[in-house]
């Protein structure tokens, strides 16, 4: 159980500071282009959808696949 709640708060702390370098990154004007070439059509539309649903739909996603992950970890060592 430790090593869960190890791993939960290692998950919440990096999707914190994440979420705070990406409204940092909106505050900067101007950002030069890096990349040279657009990515293809199917990234962007992907690229696209990740925006749409926001960072809270991306954490949950995440927090849940560990909850299930550790659920699954356990019903396996009790059987």
């Amino acid at each position: 159980a430790v090593w869960a709640l190890r791993a939960v708060s290692h998950y919440v702390v990096g999707s914190v500071l994440e979420q705070q370098a990406s409204d940092a990154d909106e505050r900067v004007p101007d950002r030069p282009d890096v990349s040279e070439q657009a990515p293809s059509s199917f990234l962007h539309d992907l690229f696209h959808e990740l925006e749409t649903d926001g960072m809270d739909a991306a954490f949950n996603f995440g927090l849940d696949s560990l909850i299930a992950g550790f659920e699954r970890l356990r019903s396996s060592t009790t059987d």
